[in-house]
């Protein structure tokens, strides 16, 4: 079996959590200009049928289905902290 090295698995993480922290940041300014096309439009900036249809495309994406449910809880959680920046931006 082989040996596991702590540092470079906490190493690895680390990278990988870089690279959520940035796609974040990007989805974060996408919703702003998603919200911003709305208002402009005169659309609701809140679609409930689009929520569920991000969540059903995140778990389509999984290569390791078991982890629909953390998926779906972190979408959910990655929507409503979205929502709570667009209420600080007076976009909602």
């Amino acid at each position: 079996m082989e040996k596991l090295d702590l540092e470079a698995i906490r190493r690895r993480i680390d990278k990988i959590d870089a690279q959520l922290v940035a796609a974040l940041e990007e989805r974060m300014e996408a919703v702003l200009e998603v919200a911003a096309y709305k208002k402009q439009q005169g659309l609701p900036v809140l679609d409930a049928a689009r929520e569920a249809q991000v969540l059903s495309k995140a778990c389509m994406r999984l290569q390791h289905k078991e982890y629909a449910p953390a998926v779906t809880a972190m979408m959910t959680t990655i929507m409503a902290v979205s929502y709570t920046h667009l209420r600080a931006h007076e976009t909602l």
